[in-house]
């Protein structure tokens, strides 16, 4: 599949960033419809192979029983991005989530320190993030969520147009060269 982007720790595909509508597929822009999924931010595609767009804190922690969908799930339905990061709760620190298809691993939306990242990556979504030079995506609560193309990349001055989720600037970690 071309829109493989990367496979989660739970053998979950994650398929690229974008609806089949090439828009962010959660935070559509004027014209285009959200899609559905369930409370572990999954769902199968036309060939009915399950797979997410967004990090799924289930792939650490997997349910039992049957899930629920997003939609009648308050807290998924009224801000799936936050809801996303949430499911983190239980993992502040360094967690691996998944490899993308480049080679370079996936973690989730905490950093070593425990904090949330909200800046330093690039429009990939992936940083350099130790002194070692070392190179990963992260998720996040923006578009592109787990990765938006394979870098490392650049940092632009021009903002994305596909999602009313995009993050209005990138920003350069520290340990970038």
């Amino acid at each position: 599949m071309d829109t493989v982007a990367g496979v989660s720790v739970d053998s979950v595909a994650i398929l690229n960033v974008n609806s089949a509508n090439n828009v962010d597929p959660f935070y559509p822009t004027a014209g285009n419809t959200a899609e559905t999924v369930d409370a572990c931010l999954g769902h199968p595609n036309i060939q009915n192979i399950y797979h997410y767009h967004m990090a799924s804190g289930c792939a650490l922690s997997p349910p039992s029983g049957t899930i629920a969908s997003c939609a009648s799930t308050s807290s998924c339905s009224s801000s799936i991005a936050a809801y996303a990061i949430s499911l983190y709760n239980s993992y502040r620190t360094l967690t691996l989530i998944g490899i993308a298809k480049d080679g370079h691993v996936i973690y989730g939306p905490y950093d070593s320190t425990g904090t949330e990242v909200t800046s330093g990556y690039y429009i990939c979504n992936g940083m350099f993030y130790n002194s070692a030079g070392e190179y990963a995506y992260f998720t996040t609560r923006k578009f592109p969520y787990i990765t938006g193309c394979f870098g490392p990349g650049n940092y632009p001055s021009f903002s994305v147009n596909c999602s009313t989720n995009a993050p209005s600037s990138y920003s350069m970690s520290s340990y970038a060269g």
